[in-house]
């Protein structure tokens, strides 16, 4: 037996061995940053916003996706721009605080949603910019005119078609 025969039985499998890590690696690097390619886009988003009179509003009509997910984008709000008014929202307005004082967000579960009186709140107010976490099935009302742009944050693969604004998936 050769040197070389000898040396390819022996290691050859260690190097496919090896080879096959660090491709499994280089993978799972690469499954993490697409896992944070929302949060990046969400965070530059909210920092070109800092200026800006905004607010965050979330539907609570339905407890279908991530709680930690939706406490962890309203820290984020509070970490950049602190006490971001939060607006909880189903059909009807729940709860008006902001994200420094949320604390214990009520979920429902009957699945109605209606948008009306949150981005009326938002026109009353003289919002720049509102951010909705929702789901995007609930009510619109048709005449309804606002003059602030809507970033629909939605905690699905799915893009709905938004009447306005622009949508971001969070997943």
């Amino acid at each position: 037996m050769t040197v070389i025969h000898y040396l390819k039985r022996k290691f050859f499998p260690l190097l496919t061995c090896l080879i096959i890590h660090i491709i499994r690696l280089f993978t799972s690097c690469f499954r993490t940053v697409e896992k944070l390619k929302w949060q990046k886009q969400l965070l530059h988003i909210i920092n070109q916003s800092e200026d800006e009179k905004i607010a965050l509003a979330v539907d609570v009509s339905t407890d279908d996706y991530s709680i930690e997910t939706i406490s962890n984008i309203i820290s984020l709000f509070n970490t950049v721009k602190e006490e971001t008014p939060l607006l909880l929202a189903d059909y009807k307005i729940r709860d008006i605080t902001n994200t420094k004082e949320a604390k214990n967000i009520t979920f429902h579960t009957h699945g109605r949603a209606s948008y009306t009186e949150a981005l009326e709140w938002g026109q009353e107010r003289g919002l720049e910019k509102l951010f909705y976490i929702t789901d995007v099935t609930g009510h619109f009302w048709e005449d309804l005119k606002i003059d602030y742009e809507v970033i629909w944050l939605i905690p699905d693969k799915f893009k709905p078609l938004v009447p306005f604004g622009k949508t971001l998936n969070l997943v």
